[in-house]
């Protein structure tokens, strides 16, 4: 019975993994490779210690958790596993992260940064009922208007500079 579960779980495995296309494929080892460079920057762990797992693939960007691995190599309680971070890795080389203290989505650097002093400031924008967001550097002022990606005009609804103690 135990040879039926192991064979089901082979074939689940080979079917999830078969659902990415070539394109996607070559998307995740390159982001991967771009997120190896920085690796050391993000955490002192060698990286036989860390786990990766995609959390999405976009058509530019795939979006990877890292997470400690402790066992005896590499010390820790087994029974926990603290997420390093989630990363999106861009094909242009820039990686985003979730920074708490910045209250938002912000690049790589400015998170292993001085935060507190880098943390973009929000300018919340509508345009015929929808609200977007964009940043800008705390020291520059939110514009009255931006243009949208599909052409439209948007109007600055609020800003704010995120800011922690």
């Amino acid at each position: 019975m135990k040879i039926i579960y192991l064979f089901m779980a082979l074939i689940m495995s080979n079917a999830i993994l078969a659902e990415r296309s070539e394109k996607e494929m070559e998307l995740i080892k390159s982001s991967f490779s771009i997120l190896e460079e920085r690796l050391m920057d993000i955490s002192d762990r060698d990286s036989s210690c860390m786990r990766y797992f995609i959390q999405g693939v976009f058509e530019k960007t795939v979006s990877w958790s890292i997470v400690e691995r402790n066992n005896e190599v590499c010390g820790g309680d087994p029974l926990k596993a603290a997420v390093i971070g989630i990363f999106d890795v861009s094909l242009d080389k820039s990686i985003g992260v979730w920074s708490d203290l910045c209250d938002n989505h912000v690049d790589l650097e400015t998170y292993l940064g001085d935060e507190k002093k880098l943390c973009p400031k929000n300018c919340w924008y509508e345009s015929e009922g929808e609200e977007f967001l964009d940043q800008v550097p705390q020291e520059f002022s939110c514009p009255k208007t931006t243009k949208l990606f599909n052409g439209k005009t948007a109007i600055l609804l609020e800003f704010y500079i995120p800011l922690r103690n």
